[in-house]
This record gives C-alpha cells, structure tokens and sequence, in this order.
C-alpha cells in the first residue's frame, strides 16, 4: 500500500524521513506525469541515491518500483471501477502507448487487462461505472447533431 512504512519510524532521520514522504507525495499527486528520479530528489532537497535508499527503509522498494506499483494499482482499480478504455487508462496512469501498458501490466498482474477487467468481482457481478476522462470530453463537446 502507498501509506505502507515497512522500516519504522526510528529507521530514517527526521530530515530524510521528511525528504522520502514529500517524494512519494509528489509521486501520488500525478503518477501519469511523475519527475525522474534526479528532478524528484532536487524537489526535496537530496539525492538519488539517499532517495532510492530512504525509500527502501521507509516502504521496502526503490522509488522506481513503488511509481511502478502506484500506476499498476492504479490502472487495476480503474480497469475495475470504470467504463475508461484501455488506451485511457494507460495514459492516465503514465504509459504514452497502450501496447507498453499490456505489456507492463501483464507482467505485473500475469494476466492482460483485458482479462483482469473481465473476472468477476467479490459479488459476482462487474458493473463498470463511467469513465471520467470521457465524461469530460462528452460535457465539453455535447452532442452533435448531423
């Protein structure tokens, strides 16, 4: 989980511990659209190899990983919970092709997310709901008649 803190609370230095939590901060605002590793720890005031170490204490993998786990949750949850394309999902969750988020998604989950949007859910039933990316795009451009 994001707010997971495997190393405990005494395992970083107040300063650093502040550092890797404003990271990962920035990280969640906008996962799609994240800064590289030297850009984020510029952000914070440290570097990247004190970043990627403190994220290692603080939620047990590298920064690049937890991103990687962030987007993957991410486009699950979306796959689940909404009508969204493939294709929009993987831009929302950061991917530029849809064909890079199969793969990635694939290998993270062992199944397309094709297939992970279609197993049943807890009660049986998938009821996608709307997507929000193309309800906005509905609002804005309304209907058109021919």
């Amino acid at each position: 989980m994001a707010g997971q803190d495997v190393g405990g609370s005494g395992a970083l230095p107040g300063r650093e511990r502040r550092q890797v939590l404003r990271a990962r901060d920035i990280l969640l605002a906008d996962p799609a659209s994240a800064p590289g590793l030297h850009a984020l720890a510029a952000m914070v005031g440290s570097n990247r190899t004190k970043l990627n170490a403190g994220f290692r204490v603080v939620f047990g993998v590298p920064v690049y990983r937890f991103l990687k786990q962030q987007r993957m949750q991410r486009a699950a949850a979306m796959l689940r919970e909404t009508s969204c394309s493939v294709e929009e999902i993987a831009h929302t969750c950061g991917f530029g092709h849809q064909g890079n988020f199969a793969t990635a998604f694939r290998a993270y989950y062992g199944t397309p997310p094709s297939r992970w949007r279609a197993r049943p859910v807890r009660d049986g039933v998938v009821v996608p709901a709307y997507c929000p990316q193309t309800a906005a795009g509905a609002d804005a451009g309304g209907s058109q008649a021919a």
